[in-house]
């Protein structure tokens, strides 16, 4: 657990962040995406059902580039437009489900990991998130005793 105890290296950062990229270069390739679609997916698939202007705040998009982005992505059915019954005057946009299951089935995919795996070892990159990940939980904890 020391291993979690140390800053990580500004080596560690630059190669969790090129692993990161690698993913998502993958995703785009395999999806026929540009890299803005890709931002809105993965908002959209970490933040759940949003609102365009919450999708906007996600992304740091303005909202008609947001708004044709959505479009595009939900005529080729990988996203959906919800209306709430119980405030018709707002809409919602979220991953649609069979297009998520599409995107979960490629983390089994050996492709994906070959294509991770050629930049870091899992073990390594694994480290240097748990770390970030860390300095991330106990930032906001000290937000919140303040």
């Amino acid at each position: 657990m020391d291993h979690f105890d140390r800053e990580p290296s500004f080596e560690g950062m630059l190669e969790v962040y090129q692993l990161v990229m690698d993913g998502m270069n993958f995703f785009c390739r395999k999806f026929d995406l540009s890299r803005s679609q890709a931002d809105i997916i993965m908002a959209l698939a970490a933040y759940g059902e949003s609102s365009l202007k919450e999708l906007c705040e996600y992304v740091d998009f303005p909202k008609s580039t947001a708004s044709r982005l959505v479009d595009g992505l939900v005529e080729r059915k990988m996203l959906d437009r919800i209306v709430p019954a119980e405030n018709r005057r707002t809409v919602k946009i979220s991953v649609n489900k069979k297009f998520r299951k599409k995107m979960e089935s490629i983390n089994q995919s050996s492709e994906l990991n070959q294509a991770l795996t050629q930049r870091m070892s899992q073990e390594k990159g694994m480290l240097e998130i748990g770390k970030l990940m860390m300095q991330r939980d106990i930032a906001k904890e000290k937000k919140k005793k303040s």
